[in-house]
C-alpha cells in the first residue's frame, strides 16, 4: 500500500509495495498487512519455512492441565525431546536434558513449540497446545473509540468497555488496575496491541479484537543505510552512514538516542549485530524502521569458550561453577557477562546464581568470540514451596495500610520472607503494614534454599483518599534567596498532613 503499512505477525513496519522478512523460523504462517488508514488486508498464501536438515522431531504433546479460577494457568507435557544433550524450548527459551518436559504458568491461547538440539537444529513446530480461558473467566474486553497519534501527540488511546462490574479488574498488557465498565488507555505507542482482564477472583479473559495504533502521519522517512564499515581485530566495533534525515531542526536518532542535524549521520562503536533504526524530527514525529544494519564479528575472533565441569547448587551453597576451556594461550582475555580477565586456556567461574548463560571471550587484542553453548545452573534441590496466600486485608481511611497472611511456610527452623527479610517461625505468618500494590513473595528456609514466587498480593489503595494536591504558583531561587516555594491547591477540609516534610495545616 501506499503511505505507511504493518504486515502481521510481527507488526513489521515499513514503506514502498516489496518487503523482505527474515529470521523465519520453521513453520506454516500467512501475513495479513494494515494501511496507513488502519485497513487490514485478507491472509496472504501460505509461507512454508521448512525445518533444518538432520534436526529433532518435533515435541510430541502429552497431558494438557486446563487453568481453573484458583489456578489462571495451564501446563503441556512434551515428549519426544533431544535423548542426549541440552535442549531449548522456545517459545520461553526453556533448557532442560531429558527425552520429556513439562512446561507451566501458561496463559490461555494456542502455542506450538520446537526444540533446538544441542547442536542447534531446530525442530519443526509441535501440535497446537491449546490453554482454554479459566471456566467462569469474564468476556474479553470490547474495543470502543481509539485515537491515533498526530504529530504533536506521538501516542494514541483507546476506550476499552465490557470491563468487569464488580471489584478490582485488571487489564494487561500494562497492569492497569481499575473498577467499572469503562477504561480509557492512553500513551498507546504505534502498533497491534490484543488486551485482556482479570477480574477480582483472578479469572483472566480471552483476547480482545486488535488494536492497531498507527504511525503518526506526517513521519519522517525512515533513514537510508549508506557505507557500513565492520570491525577488525584491532577495532572492535563498526560504523554506519544514515543518510535521508530531516532537514530541518534537530532529530534524534533510537536505538541510542543520538540527536543531531543535517540530513547524514555516522554512527560509529556498534557491536556486532542486526539493528534498524528509526528518526525522531523536531515536531516528534518518528519514522518507520530502516533496513538491517548487519555489523560482523572481528574478522580473526577466537574461539567460542568450551563448557567443562558445571557444578550445581546445593542448600548448603546457593550457586554454582562452571569450567570453561579452550580460552586464548596469548595475553591477557576477558570473558563476558561478568567482566572476567585473566590468562591461560582454563577458567573456573563461580559464584553463579541458578539461570542459563552464554559466556563469549575477547582476547588480548580486542576480538571477541561468538557465545558459548548453554550453561544452565538449577535451582537449588529441596527448595521450600512457595508461600500460599491467606486472608488479605486491605487498607481503610483509619489503617492506610493492608495485611496478608502467609501459609504453607517451612515448618522447621527460622525462615526468611523476602522482600522486607522477614524472619520467623511457624508455617504461618501474617505481613502488616503493606502499603498499595502488588507484591509476590519468596521464603527460605533454615538451610539457604529459596522458594519461587507466591502467587500476587494485591493492596489496593485506601477508599475515600484524598485528590492529589494540584500544584499553583513555583516561586525559583534567586541570587539573594537560595530556596524557592510552591503553593498547593486543592487539600481537603479539616486538619490535613503533608509528605514529604510533615507538614500540618488546614484550608
Amino acid at each position: 500500500p501506499a503511505g505507511s503499512w504493518t504486515i502481521n505477525p510481527g507488526a513489521i513496519t515499513g514503506t514502498g509495495t516489496t518487503a523482505t522478512l527474515t529470521g523465519l523460523t520453521p513453520g506454516t504462517t500467512n501475513y495479513t498487512v494494515t494501511d496507513a488508514s488502519g485497513c487490514s488486508s485478507a491472509a496472504s498464501a501460505d509461507v512454508v519455512i521448512n525445518t533444518a536438515p538432520g534436526a529433532p522431531s518435533a515435541p510430541i504433546l502429552g497431558a494438557i492441565t486446563q487453568p481453573t479460577c484458583s489456578t489462571a494457568t495451564g501446563s503441556v507435557i512434551l515428549t519426544g525431546l533431544p535423548a542426549t544433550g541440552i535442549w531449548t524450548i522456545n517459545p520461553g527459551a526453556i533448557t532442560g536434558t531429558g527425552t520429556t518436559a513439562t512446561l507451566t504458568g501458561l496463559t490461555p491461547g494456542t502455542t506450538n513449540y520446537t526444540v533446538t538440539d544441542a547442536s542447534g537444529c531446530s525442530s519443526a513446530l509441535s501440535a497446537d497446545v491449546v490453554i482454554n480461558v479459566a471456566p467462569g473467566a469474564p468476556s474479553a474486553p470490547t474495543i470502543g473509540s481509539i485515537t491515533q497519534p498526530t504529530c504533536s501527540t506521538a501516542t494514541g488511546s483507546v476506550v476499552l468497555s465490557g470491563l468487569p462490574a464488580a471489584g478490582i479488574w485488571t487489564i494487561n498488557p500494562g497492569g492497569i488496575t481499575g473498577t467499572g465498565t469503562t477504561a480509557t488507555l492512553t500513551g498507546l505507542t504505534p502498533g497491534t496491541t490484543n488486551y485482556t482482564v482479570t477480574d477480582a477472583s483472578g479469572c483472566s479473559s480471552a483476547p480482545s479484537a486488535d488494536v492497531v495504533i498507527n504511525v503518526a502521519p506526517g513521519a519522517p522517512s525512515a533513514p537510508t543505510i549508506g557505507t557500513i564499515t565492520q570491525p577488525t581485530c584491532s577495532t572492535a566495533t563498526g560504523s554506519v552512514v544514515l543518510n535521508g534525515l530531516p532537514a530541518a531542526g534537530t532529530w534524534t536518532i533510537n536505538p541510542g538516542a543520538i540527536t543531531g542535524t543535517g540530513t547524514t549521520a555516522t554512527l560509529t562503536g556498534l557491536t556486532p549485530g542486526t539493528t534498524n533504526y528509526s528518526v525522531t524530527d523536531a515536531s516528534g514525529c518518528s519514522s518507520a524502521p530502516s533496513a538491517d544494519v548487519v555489523i560482523n564479528v572481528a574478522p580473526g575472533a577466537p574461539s567460542a569458550p568450551t563448557i567443562g565441569s558445571i557444578t550445581q547448587p546445593t542448600c548448603s551453597v546457593s550457586t554454582g561453577s562452571v569450567v570453561l576451556t579452550g580460552l586464548p594461550a596469548a595475553g591477557t582475555w576477558t570473558i563476558n557477562p561478568g567482566a572476567i580477565s585473566r590468562t591461560g586456556t582454563t577458567a573456573t567461574l563461580t559464584g553463579l546464581t541458578p539461570g542459563s548463560y552464554n559466556y563469549t571471550v575477547t582476547d588480548a587484542s580486542g576480538c571477541s568470540s561468538a557465545a558459548s553453548a548453554d550453561v544452565v545452573i538449577n535451582a537449588a534441590p529441596g527448595a521450600p514451596s512457595a508461600p500460599i496466600l491467606g486472608a488479605i486485608t486491605q487498607p481503610t481511611c483509619s489503617t492506610a495500610t493492608g495485611s496478608v497472611v502467609l501459609n504453607g511456610l517451612p515448618a522447621t527452623g527460622i525462615w526468611t520472607i523476602n522482600p522486607g527479610a522477614i524472619t520467623g517461625t511457624g508455617t504461618t505468618a501474617t505481613l502488616t503494614g503493606l502499603t498499595p500494590g502488588t507484591t509476590n513473595y519468596t521464603v527460605t528456609d533454615a538451610s539457604g534454599c529459596s522458594s519461587a514466587l507466591s502467587a500476587d498480593v494485591v493492596i489496593n489503595t485506601t477508599p475515600g483518599a484524598p485528590s492529589a494536591p494540584t500544584i499553583g504558583s513555583i516561586t525559583q531561587p534567586t541570587c539573594s534567596v537560595s530556596t524557592g516555594s510552591v503553593v498547593l491547591n486543592g487539600l481537603p477540609a479539616g486538619s490535613w498532613t503533608i509528605n514529604p516534610g510533615a507538614i500540618t495545616g488546614t484550608g
